[in-house]
């Protein structure tokens, strides 16, 4: 198990130290981690890797990784709500 500092795409929140046995899987990866405890006089917050989102920089990994950061929630559009849509013509 390696230890290593993780780096939030948020600036206001420090490094992250997670341990981990896949650490060259997630190298190049953007992750979602837990942070579970920052005791007193500790530099950094410990917390553990919770799942890849992918790639960094790849436009489906960056918007996945902006939705978990706001905890957006999506739903499909119910078929009265796509009804109302107006029609697209192919001209």
């Amino acid at each position: 198990s390696s230890g290593v500092l993780a780096t939030p795409m948020e600036i206001r929140i420090p490094r992250i130290k997670i341990k981990t046995h896949q650490l060259n899987q997630l190298l190049g990866e953007r992750i979602l981690i837990q942070i579970d405890s920052w005791k007193e006089g500790n530099t950094y917050p410990n917390g553990h890797y919770v799942k890849s989102l992918g790639k960094i920089g790849e436009i489906e990994t960056e918007i996945t990784a902006l939705i978990e950061e706001n905890q957006a929630t999506f739903y499909p559009f119910s078929p009265l709500a796509l009804a109302c849509l107006p029609e697209i013509s192919n001209k």
